[in-house]
């Protein structure tokens, strides 16, 4: 189950909102269609269910009960496709509510596809060579950055002794 799918398993805010309101309506919309098949009752018993079906038919809390979930739904399908990533049930109802937005520096605005752009050496090995190091490093890891190394791999240079270190990263010797 992917972060969208588990957030959704939880109800938003709005939805839980609109069965309440769904059900405290179906329950006095029955009590007044049982008040209203009484009276027809007495006034004319051979219109009684017409008036009954009627009464239910024009009060159905359809548009309530259903609209809600399926807006949020189609609302949600929207976002993916833009690549919007909904970790939170309740965020779709929040938008309304912001006036800022901060990323950080985890990859939030990336496509997935990160690369390495410029490397600053800070001794006298070559920007080659550091790229080989961190490469054979990064072969060990899981995270996604590790990916952009790949093309520097040199299949001569291997790490070892490869630790990650929470926080910090890996540390190894190559």
């Amino acid at each position: 189950m992917d972060l969208t799918d588990r957030a959704f398993a939880s109800r938003p805010r709005l939805e839980q909102m609109a069965a309440r309101m769904a059900h405290l309506f179906v329950l006095r919309l029955l009590v007044v269609t049982a008040c209203v098949t009484v009276a027809w009752w007495f006034i004319d018993p051979s219109r009684m269910l017409w008036v009954l079906l009627s009464v239910l038919v024009v009060t159905c809390p359809c548009a309530l009960a259903l609209a809600t979930p399926t807006a949020l739904t189609a609302g949600r399908g929207q976002l993916r496709q833009r690549g919007v990533l909904i970790t939170r049930a309740d965020a779709i109802e929040s938008l309304s509510n912001v006036t800022r937005v901060i990323f950080d520096k985890t990859g939030t605005l990336t496509r997935g596809e990160m690369q390495l752009t410029q490397t600053c050496p800070l001794n006298e090995q070559s920007s080659e060579q550091l790229r080989a190091i961190a490469a054979a490093l990064e072969a060990h890891s899981e995270h996604p950055i590790a990916r952009a190394f790949r093309p520097f791999r040199d299949a001569t240079l291997q790490a070892r002794q490869v630790k990650s270190v929470t926080g910090s990263g890996l540390e190894g010797r190559a």
